[in-house]
């Protein structure tokens, strides 16, 4: 699929871990002690480098500097944060070395903006704010690229996903609202949280993030934001073997996320 613009995006997932990462601190599970680099997690977070050359943030939680200095990462021009807890925010301070005499453009909902504000006044409010909030519903543009927020439910907190282009980004998310599968519909590529394969009050279990790609019938969908129950093999094959089981899942492709994995080019 071709994008209206011609422009095309590489979504880098810097963390894929939830907001404990893994290895948790002080556990000595299989997950936590294993030597698969692959069960190495930093918190939930990415990258869009746009191929006009600009990048923005998805998230800057407690891991962002070490994410970015993996990826060797020198600029950015815009964020783009779903919610305010720390695993995605608390890392902000981190990126007012990218501060080159122009406020770095942050967007999100007005429950995050005013945590933002409250959390970081020097930082965003004032002559010498290094960042302007931008608290908005409606879709807007970030470096040539429009967004488009869609509302989902974080337990009973409102948060923001995602849509830009043939991609829609969602974490923490425990339920999609009606109106927001309309905001989301015809996406191809599908960035979405999976917690456990057990219930929990805010974040999707397995099951129910296999539901929800089934609603949505991405060509491929990467799952994020993994605890420290299960191992990565253990969630791939659980994603691999139950998407059978349904004619709606049987042929999209299923990834169980690491970090620093490319998902495929997306087009805006």
């Amino acid at each position: 699929m071709e994008g209206e613009s011609g422009m095309t995006i590489d979504l880098t997932l810097l963390g894929t871990g939830t907001s404990g990462g893994i290895p948790f601190v002080n556990c000595d599970c299989p997950t936590c002690t294993s030597t698969d680099p692959r069960d190495k997690r930093y918190r939930t977070c990415g990258i869009l480098k746009i191929s006009n050359g600009k990048n923005v943030l998805i998230d800057c939680g407690t891991d962002i500097r070490k994410c970015l200095l993996r990826e060797g990462i020198t600029h950015i021009e815009g964020i783009i944060i779903s919610h305010c807890h720390a695993d995605h925010v608390h890392g902000l301070p981190d990126l007012v070395k990218f501060y080159n005499g122009h406020p770095i453009p942050i967007y999100c909902n007005d429950v995050c903006g005013k945590q933002l504000k409250g959390k970081y006044s020097t930082l965003v409010e004032g002559d010498d704010r290094k960042f302007d909030v931008n608290i908005t519903t409606s879709p807007f543009k970030l470096c040539d690229v429009t967004f488009t927020p869609v509302p989902i439910m974080h337990g009973k907190l409102p948060i923001f996903g995602y849509r830009f282009g043939n991609a829609t980004y969602i974490t923490d998310c425990k339920t999609i609202p009606n109106d927001s599968y309309k905001i989301i519909d015809g996406s191809e590529i599908l960035v979405i949280n999976t917690l456990a394969n057990t219930d929990h009050e805010t974040h999707l279990s397995y099951e129910q993030s296999l539901a929800e790609i089934r609603k949505i019938k991405p060509k491929v969908a990467y799952l994020v934001h993994m605890t420290h129950t299960h191992n990565h093999e253990f969630i791939q094959n659980y994603f691999d073997t139950n998407k059978q089981e349904f004619p709606e899942t049987k042929n999209i492709e299923i990834i169980e996320a690491v970090d620093g994995i490319h998902t495929k080019p997306i087009h805006v």
